[in-house]
């Protein structure tokens, strides 16, 4: 049930959040080891195509490149959240 919350828009349950509803994630902790979980899947499958290809430095290639756009995308919403003006 935990991937259909997360990879659709369905399942959304009665408070129509997925997972960031309170009763599913109490604390900032659980919350950023959920986020932690969903990534560690797509950063293993870059590794796991360095081994099926027979070249481990190219999943670690990809692992980078992934990095980087991960880092960058937060930086750039994490730098644009600042300049939201409140009144």
């Amino acid at each position: 049930m935990e991937a259909i919350k997360d990879l659709g828009t369905n399942g959304g349950g009665f408070l129509n959040a997925n997972a960031a509803a309170p009763f599913e994630n109490p604390t900032g902790l659980t919350n950023s080891l959920e986020i932690f979980l969903c990534l560690v899947l797509p950063f293993g499958l870059a590794v796991t195509f360095g081994k099926w290809v027979g070249n481990v430095k190219q999943g670690f290639a990809l692992f980078g490149a992934m990095a980087i756009i991960l880092v960058g995308g937060a930086a750039f919403a994490a730098s644009r959240s600042r300049r939201v003006t409140r009144p």
